[in-house]
């Protein structure tokens, strides 16, 4: 996020509420993915 996005988020919790999840949620899948592939690996 640009400071001008977290600035305006920072205005709008709505709009903080909408981004920082999905950033949340793209993270903890990817750290599924990688942890059930390396389990598959094994």
């Amino acid at each position: 996020m640009t400071e001008e996005e977290i600035d305006s988020a920072d205005v709008n919790p709505a709009a903080r509420a909408e981004t920082l999840p999905v950033e949340a949620y793209i993270r903890l899948a990817q750290t599924i993915e990688h942890r059930s592939a390396h389990h598959d690996a094994v």
